[in-house]
C-alpha cells in the first residue's frame, strides 16, 4: 500500500509539474506537411532547454514546466527559420500552438544541395519508381488508380495492367504475387486502398531472380508500413453511375507486433452490345446482334501480422478472403445464309451466373546480418479458388422455344509455393544472389450439359459433351545472379532454370505432353555518363506458360455458331529480348528513353476457322514467330505546383506462321499522359489520357483503347477528409477486323464506359510518436 501510495503522489506531482507543448508545421504555401523539422525551446537566457524533430505529418510534441517564460525557433533546410515571441505558460498543462506555417527559402546556398522532396518518378538499375505518395490521390481510389498514373503502364477496361503495350506481366504486391490475393489481378488491385500505395517498382528488366514467366516486365507494388506504436485506418468510398466501392484499412503496431488488415466490397453493373457479320469462302454468311446486361459484386478479408525478432529480421503470417458472384443476361439475333438463301433464324436467350470463393495463405521470414551483407528471404504460400458456373440457353423460333439447354460447372484450384531467396554481398564491388523455388497446381474441372426433352419436358444428361478435366502442373526452379559494381560501371549476369511437369487427364483418356525445360540467362549493364545520365544494355529471355484456360479442350457450346475450347498441347512462348536504354536528368526534367528487339518462339494466337457449314470454331495455337522492334520512354517534369508525367511505346509487329500460312504486320502505339496542378485552399485538378492504338493479331487487327479522366480533389479538416469528384470514360467501340483466304468478319462492340463518380476518403487515429530528442530538461 506504501508503494502504491508514492507512486500515486509522484504521478499526481508529475502531470501537474509539468505540461505539453505541441503544434503542427506546414508548408506556407501548399499547407504540406513538413517532416524533420527542429523545434526548439529557448530560455530566456537564450539556452536551448529542448529539441525535437516533427513527425511525417508535420506534428511535435514537447515537455516544458509551467510559468516558466521562453521562446520557441523552427528551422528546416530549405526554408527560413522561425522564430516565436517569449511568451509565459502560466498554470495551463497544455499550450496547442495550432499551424505553424514555413516559408521556403529561394536563396541559393553555396555548396549545399536542398532537396525537398522525393522526386515523382526516379530511376532504377532495372526500370523506374513512382513515388506515389508525391502524387495526387483521387479519393476512395484504389491501386488500379495508382498504376493508371505509373509511366509506363496502361490499364484496361477490366482493370488488367499492361507494362509498353504488353499484357505478358507480373505483379507483386508487397514482394508477394497478386495471386495471393485474389483469383485475377484486376480484383487483387481492387482490394488496395490507393493511400495505402507508397510506390510502384517498374521494372522493364527482371533479373534470374524473377519467374522466367512474364515476357516484359514486373510490377511491384510497396504498400504503408507503420513504424510507431498506435492505430491508424483509412476508409474509402465511391459512389458512381454503374460501379460503387467501399474499403476500410486498419494498422495496428504495438511495439515489435505489426497487424494490418482491411476489408470492403464492390458492385457493377454493365450494358454492352455486339454487331457481327462473317462470310467464308463457300458463300456462308453469319449475321448476329446481341445485347447484354451483367450485375456483379463482391466483398473482401485479409490481414497480415508481422512479429519483428529485431530491427533486421521478422516474421509474417497472412491470411485473405474474397467472395465473388455475378450473373449477366444476353439476347442475341442470330441468321445463317448460304448463296442468299437463309439457312437458319433464331433468337437465342443465355442467361449466366458464376461464383467463387478465393482463400489464400502465406508465412514468410525476412532478415539481414548486422553488417547488412546478407539478405535472407523466405515464402511459402498456398491459395485456392472453389469456382461455380451455370447457364441456361434457349433458342426461339418463330416465338417457340424449340431447343434448351442446361450447364453446369465446377472447378476447384488449389496452388502451393515454396521460395527461398537469398542475397550475399561478397565485397564492395560483388554480390552473389541466389533462390529455390517449387510451385504445385492442380485444377479439376467438371462440366454438364444436358439438354431438353419436350416430350418429357425434363433435361437429361448429354453425356458425349460432359467430362471432367483433371490438371496438374508443377515447377521446381532454380536461379544465380552475380552483381558487380565500380565507379559508375554495375553489370548483371545471371540465369534461370525452370522444369515443368504437365499431367493432364480428359475424361478417362492421359494426354501425354513432356516436360518444358527452360534455362533462361540474363545480362544488364549500366555505365553512369556523371552523376545524371546512365546508360544501359540488356538482353533477357524469358517464357510464358499457356494459361489454363487456354489448355482446357471442355467444348463451349452456349453460341451454336461460334463454339470454343482450349488446347492442351500448347507449348510455352520463348521471348528473346534485346534493349538498349538512356536515363537522365534535364534542368527539372526526367527523361527515360529505349530501343529494343524481341523475337517470340511459339508464339500464342487465338486462332477462328470454320468446321461446318457457317459455323466456326474458337481455340488457340502456336503459331511461330512474332518479331517487334520499338522505342519506348517517358518524360517526368515538375515544377511549383504543377506537374507532367507522359511515357510512349511504339512497337513495329511481324508475326509469321508457316503452318497457318498466314503472317501479318503492322505498328502498335501505347502512349498517356497524367498532368496535375495543385490549387489553393485544399483544391487540385487531375487529368490523365491514355491511347491504345489497334493489336496486330495474325488473322487481322483489333482496336485499341482510349482512356479519359479528370478528377477535382478537395482536402478538408486537416487533409483528414479528401472528396473528389471524377468522370471517366473509354471508348465505347471496340471493332476487331478479321480476314484471311478462309473467311473474313467483322465484330463492333459497343460498351457502356461513362462513369461519374463521387469518392471520398477518411484517415483517422493516433501515433505513439518517437522522435529524435537532442536535449530534453526544464528550466529551474
Amino acid at each position: 500500500m506504501r508503494h502504491f501510495t508514492i507512486f500515486f503522489i509522484c504521478t499526481f506531482w508529475s502531470s501537474y509539474s509539468f505540461a505539453q507543448i505541441r503544434g503542427r508545421i506546414v508548408d506556407s504555401l501548399s499547407n504540406a506537411p513538413i517532416s524533420l523539422a527542429n523545434v526548439s525551446l529557448i530560455s530566456d537566457s537564450g539556452k536551448a532547454l529542448g529539441t525535437v524533430s516533427s513527425d511525417s505529418l508535420g506534428y511535435f510534441s514537447l515537455i516544458q514546466r509551467p510559468g516558466n517564460s521562453f521562446a520557441i525557433s523552427i528551422s528546416r533546410v530549405g526554408y527560413s527559420t522561425k522564430h516565436i515571441s517569449k511568451f509565459d505558460f502560466k498554470n495551463s498543462t497544455m499550450l496547442d500552438l495550432g499551424e505553424i506555417k514555413l516559408v521556403s527559402d529561394e536563396h541559393e546556398l553555396t555548396g549545399v544541395t536542398v532537396t525537398g522532396r522525393k522526386p515523382l518518378v526516379e530511376k532504377s538499375t532495372d526500370g523506374i519508381v513512382y513515388n506515389a505518395q508525391q502524387d495526387q490521390v483521387t479519393a476512395g481510389g484504389t491501386a488500379i488508380d495508382v498504376l493508371k498514373r505509373t509511366p509506363m503502364v496502361s490499364v484496361g477496361q477490366d482493370g488488367t495492367p499492361s507494362l509498353r503495350g504488353s499484357s505478358n506481366i507480373r505483379i507483386f504486391i508487397d514482394d508477394k504475387p497478386a495471386d495471393l490475393f485474389a483469383s485475377s489481378v484486376a480484383d487483387a488491385l481492387r482490394q488496395i486502398p490507393a493511400e495505402d500505395v507508397i510506390k510502384v517498382e517498374v521494372i522493364l528488366y527482371p533479373s534470374a531472380k524473377y519467374d522466367a514467366e512474364g515476357t516484359d516486365g514486373v510490377i511491384n507494388i510497396t504498400t504503408r508500413k507503420r513504424k510507431f506504436n498506435g492505430t491508424n485506418g483509412t476508409i474509402n468510398a465511391n459512389l458512381g453511375l454503374r460501379y460503387q466501392y467501399s474499403n476500410m484499412s486498419l494498422d495496428l503496431k504495438k511495439d515489435k507486433w505489426i497487424l494490418s488488415t482491411n476489408l470492403g466490397a464492390y458492385a457493377y453493373h454493365n450494358k454492352n452490345s455486339a454487331e457481327l457479320l462473317r462470310e467464308d469462302s463457300e458463300e456462308n454468311e453469319v449475321n448476329q446482334n446481341s445485347n447484354s446486361t451483367s450485375n456483379g459484386r463482391a466483398y473482401f478479408i485479409g490481414g497480415n501480422l508481422i512479429y519483428e525478432l529485431d530491427s533486421l529480421s521478422n516474421i509474417y503470417g497472412g491470411y485473405r478472403f474474397r467472395h465473388y458472384n455475378s450473373g449477366s443476361n444476353k439476347i442475341s439475333q442470330n441468321q445463317l445464309f448460304s448463296r442468299d438463301s437463309i439457312l437458319t433464324e433464331y433468337q437465342s436467350e443465355i442467361e449466366n451466373l458464376w461464383d467463387n470463393n478465393f482463400n489464400s495463405f502465406n508465412l514468410g521470414y525476412s532478415g539481414k546480418s548486422k553488417n547488412k551483407w546478407r539478405d535472407a528471404k523466405a515464402l511459402v504460400s498456398y491459395f485456392s479458388i472453389n469456382g461455380h458456373e451455370q447457364y441456361e440457353s434457349d433458342q426461339v423460333r418463330e416465338e417457340n422455344v424449340d431447343y434448351s439447354e442446361h450447364y453446369m460447372g465446377h472447378a476447384r484450384t488449389g496452388e502451393l509455393t515454396f521460395q527461398f531467396d537469398l542475397n550475399q554481398k561478397l565485397s564492395s564491388v560483388f554480390n552473389f544472389e541466389a533462390g529455390l523455388k517449387s510451385n504445385f497446381r492442380k485444377v479439376v474441372d467438371s462440366n454438364q450439359y444436358s439438354t431438353l426433352e419436350f416430350s418429357k419436358y425434363e433435361y437429361e444428361l448429354d453425356s458425349a459433351r460432359s467430362n471432367e478435366f483433371n490438371f496438374r502442373r508443377e515447377i521446381y526452379a532454380t536461379y544465380t545472379n552475380f552483381i558487380f559494381t565500380f565507379k559508375g560501371l554495375q553489370m548483371r549476369l545471371g540465369g534461370r532454370y525452370e522444369q515443368t511437369k504437365l499431367h493432364n487427364v480428359f475424361k478417362d483418356s492421359v494426354l501425354m505432353i513432356p516436360d518444358y525445360k527452360n534455362f533462361v540467362p540474363f545480362f544488364l549493364i549500366n555505365k553512369s555518363l556523371g552523376d545524371k545520365q546512365t546508360i544501359k544494355f540488356n538482353f533477357s529471355q524469358q517464357i510464358l506458360r499457356p494459361y489454363y484456360g487456354y489448355l482446357n479442350p471442355a467444348i463451349d457450346y452456349s453460341d451454336s455458331l461460334n463454339i470454343e475450347f482450349g488446347n492442351p498441347y500448347l507449348k510455352p512462348e520463348i521471348t528473346n529480348k534485346y534493349e538498349l536504354g538512356y536515363n537522365g536528368n534535364i534542368g527539372k526534367v526526367t527523361l527515360n528513353a529505349s530501343i529494343f528487339y524481341t523475337h517470340v518462339q511459339n508464339g500464342i494466337e487465338n486462332i477462328r476457322y470454320p468446321i461446318a457449314e457457317g459455323i466456326f470454331a474458337n481455340t488457340y495455337r502456336n503459331i511461330g514467330k512474332r518479331d517487334g522492334y520499338g522505342t519506348s520512354g517517358n518524360l517526368n517534369w515538375r515544377k511549383g505546383k504543377f506537374s507532367l508525367v507522359s511515357n510512349y511505346t511504339i512497337r513495329y509487329l511481324i508475326l509469321k506462321s508457316i503452318a497457318l500460312n498466314a503472317n501479318n504486320k503492322g505498328f502498335q502505339v501505347n502512349a498517356g499522359m497524367t498532368a496535375n496542378y495543385k490549387l489553393n485552399h485544399g483544391y487540385s485538378v487531375e487529368l490523365l489520357i491514355n491511347y491504345n492504338s489497334r493489336s496486330i493479331l495474325l488473322q487481322g487487327y483489333r482496336d485499341g483503347w482510349k482512356y479519359f479522366f479528370l478528377s477535382v480533389n478537395k482536402k478538408i479538416n486537416k487533409e483528414k477528409i479528401t472528396i473528389s469528384l471524377r468522370a471517366e470514360t473509354y471508348n465505347r467501340n471496340i471493332l476487331e477486323d478479321l480476314n484471311t483466304d478462309l473467311f473474313s468478319q467483322i465484330t463492333n462492340t459497343k460498351y457502356q464506359n461513362f462513369s461519374l463518380m463521387l469518392g471520398l476518403t477518411w484517415k483517422f487515429g493516433k501515433k505513439e510518436i518517437k522522435m529524435p530528442t537532442i536535449q530534453q530538461g526544464t528550466s529551474d
